[in-house]
C-alpha cells in the first residue's frame, strides 16, 4: 500500500538497463529515504522471465529466490511487479557484509505439469518437486548494505538452436559460409538485457581442419553450460567455400602483410624464430592462393555480415555497451585468433590462440604486441601449446605470454598460458585441450573447481626449460614451484622425522632388553 512502492514498480528503475553490474549494485537511494526498503543488509532479486507463451502462463511456474547462505528450503517468493518481472528481497544477517552470494532461482509448479501445453514448453516436467534453473548460478559482488541483481534464469528448454548464414568475401573473393550455434537458455528466454549479460560470440578459424563433428562436441559443451560449469557461449564455426582439411594450398592465412622470405635483422630473443624461418617455416607457405594481406578486410567482413545475423538469434539488447566477441583457432587459426585481436580491438576482446604460428614472416607477429590497444573491454587471451610439438612451438607460445605480461596483463585475469601434457599437433590433442581452454575463459567458477594453473606452476613447463628465451626464468620457475609446495614437504618431512624418531627408540629398547636376556 506504500505510495513510494508504487512508485518503483513504474519507475525507469526497473528497466533491465538498471543493473548491479552497470551501476553499483544498490538500490535507489530515493527508496531508502521513503522507507520502503529494510534497513538490514538485503538483497533486491529481479527475475526476468517472459510470462506468456511460456512456463508461467503453461506449467503456472511461480518464481522463489535461495542463496547460498541459507537452506533452499528457506527461499523467497518472487513477486509479479511489472510485465515479465518479478522481485524477491532476501534478508540477511549483517555479518554477511562484503561477502558474495550465489543465488539461484527455482520455481514452484502450480500448474498441470501432465498436460500437453505444459510438457510441449517443459518436456519431462514432473511433479517431483520445484523447478530449477539451468545454467551458471548468479554471482554478486562483495555485499554493501543494500544490493540488486538482476536475472534473466531458463528451465526448460534442453536443445541449443543452429543458424547458417552464407557471404561473398571481396577480401578473399571467395563464398563463405558460417554455422553458428547458440545456447537453449538465450532461445527459452529471450528479454531485452544488457549487452555484458548476452552470450559470448566465439568465432572459430580453420573448422574444417578439426573436429568433422563439431556439432557433436558443441553438444558436450552445451552440456556443460546447462548443468552450470560454463557460461553460455555461442560458436560460430567459419568455413571457406572449397577448402577441406586437405587443400592447404587455397587455404586463407589471415595476415595483414605479404609473405616475405628474408628475416634481416632479428630480435635476439626471437633469433630462433628466424632460423628456423628461413631454414624451413617459409617453404610451407610459398605459392598456392593464401590471400595474404587480407585478414582487416576480411575481420571487417566477417562481422558485419554475420554479428547481425547471430544477434538476431539472441535476446534483444537494452544498451549499445560493447559486446564480447572472441576468435579461436588452432596453428594458423591461431595466428588469426591473434591477428583478428590485434588489428580490429574494436570489434574482438577475446582470443583462444591454440599453437599459433606466430614464426610467420621472421615473427612479425610478436611485434603487435607493442601497439595492441583496446577500448572498453580489456581483451582476454588464453594461449595453449602440446608439450610434444616441439620447442620451437613452446618457446614461441611462452615468449608470447611474457610479452603480453610485459604490456601490463595480468595473469589469471587477462591472460592465461597452457602447455598441455603430451599434447600434439594433431586434432585429437587440440579437443582434448579445447574443454579446459574453454573453462578457463568461460567457466562459472563452481567452488572447489581449480581449472587454471599459473605457468609456472605446471609441470611440463618446467622440465622444458628455455633458458636460451626466459633469460634463466626456468630456475625461477623451479623455484616457485618448490616454494608452491614447501608447506606440504616440510609437513612430511616433519611426520617421517617424527615416525622414524618413535621406530628408532622402540628398535632401541627391543634391542636393550634381549641384550639383556641373553646376558641373564
Amino acid at each position: 500500500e506504500n505510495p513510494a512502492f508504487d512508485v518503483f514498480l513504474s519507475a525507469d528503475l526497473v528497466n533491465p538497463t538498471f543493473l548491479g553490474a552497470d551501476g553499483d549494485g544498490q538500490s535507489p537511494p530515493f527508496l531508502v529515504a521513503a522507507g520502503v526498503l529494510a534497513v538490514g543488509l538485503h538483497i533486491d532479486v529481479v527475475v526476468h522471465y517472459p510470462e506468456e507463451g511460456s512456463a508461467v502462463e503453461h506449467c503456472g511456474f511461480q518464481f522463489r529466490v535461495a542463496t547460498s547462505f541459507s537452506d533452499p528450503a528457506m527461499s523467497t517468493l518472487a513477486a509479479n511487479f511489472g510485465k515479465d518481472m518479478y522481485m524477491a528481497r532476501v534478508e540477511l544477517p549483517d555479518s554477511r557484509l562484503y561477502e558474495q552470494a550465489d543465488i539461484a532461482v527455482l520455481a514452484d509448479v502450480t500448474g498441470d505439469d501432465s498436460e500437453p501445453a505444459c510438457q510441449a514448453i517443459c518436456p519431462r516436467m514432473g511433479s517431483q518437486g520445484q523447478a530449477m534453473q539451468t545454467g551458471a548460478f548468479a554471482r554478486t559482488q562483495p555485499l554493501a548494505q543494500e544490493n540488486r541483481v538482476d536475472v534473466w534464469p531458463a528451465f526448460c528448454k534442453p536443445e541449443w538452436g543452429e543458424t547458417r548464414l552464407s557471404f561473398l568475401s571481396d577480401a578473399l573473393g571467395r563464398r563463405v559460409d558460417v554455422v553458428a550455434r547458440v545456447p537453449a537458455a538465450s532461445l527459452e528466454n529471450s528479454l531485452p538485457r544488457p549487452s555484458g549479460a548476452l552470450p559470448p560470440v566465439v568465432f572459430r578459424f580453420n573448422s574444417e581442419w578439426y573436429w568433422p563433428e563439431s556439432s557433436r562436441h558443441y553438444d558436450t559443451w552445451h552440456d556443460m553450460m546447462v548443468d552450470g560449469y560454463m557460461d553460455s557461449v555461442v560458436v560460430a564455426e567459419v568455413y571457406i567455400d572449397g577448402v577441406g582439411w586437405r587443400e592447404w594450398d587455397t587455404q586463407p592465412i589471415y595476415t595483414d602483410e605479404k609473405l616475405r622470405y628474408s628475416c634481416e635483422s632479428c630480435d635476439p630473443d626471437l633469433q630462433f624464430v628466424c632460423d628456423s624461418w628461413e631454414s624451413s617455416a617459409y617453404f610451407v607457405y610459398r605459392g598456392g592462393n593464401h590471400s595474404f594481406g587480407s585478414a582487416g578486410q576480411f575481420f571487417d567482413e566477417l562481422y558485419s555480415n554475420a554479428m547481425p545475423h547471430v544477434l538476431n538469434q539472441l535476446p534483444l539488447r537494452s544498451d549499445n555497451h560493447t559486446l564480447r566477441v572472441g576468435a579461436w583457432g588452432y596453428c594458423i587459426g591461431g595466428l588469426a585468433a591473434w591477428n583478428a585481436l590485434v588489428l580490429r580491438p574494436e570489434l574482438f576482446n577475446m582470443a583462444y590462440l591454440g599453437s599459433p604460428a606466430m614464426d610467420f614472416n621472421c615473427g612479425d607477429p610478436f611485434r603487435a604486441v607493442e601497439s595492441l590497444r583496446w577500448g572498453a573491454a580489456r581483451p582476454r587471451i588464453y594461449i595453449d601449446s602440446g608439450a610434444a610439438e616441439g620447442q620451437i612451438m613452446n618457446r614461441m607460445t611462452l615468449r608470447l605470454f611474457r610479452a603480453l605480461q610485459d604490456k601490463g596483463f595480468v595473469e589469471g585475469r587477462d591472460v592465461f598460458y597452457n602447455r598441455a601434457e603430451f599434447g600434439t599437433h594433431q586434432a585429437s590433442a587440440f579437443l582434448r585441450r579445447a574443454l579446459k581452454g574453454l573453462l578457463v575463459l568461460f567457466g562459472s567458477g563452481a567452488p572447489g573447481v581449480s581449472v587454471y594453473t599459473p605457468a609456472m606452476h605446471q609441470v611440463s613447463v618446467i622440465v622444458q626449460p628455455d633458458n636460451m628465451s626466459m633469460g634463466g626464468q626456468w630456475f625461477s620457475g623451479l623455484l616457485t614451484f618448490f616454494l608452491y609446495h614447501a608447506w606440504s614437504l616440510i609437513a612430511a618431512a616433519v611426520v617421517a622425522a617424527a615416525a622414524f624418531g618413535l621406530l628408532g627408540r622402540a628398535g632401541a629398547e627391543k634391542w636393550r632388553r634381549n641384550a639383556t636376556a641373553a646376558a641373564a
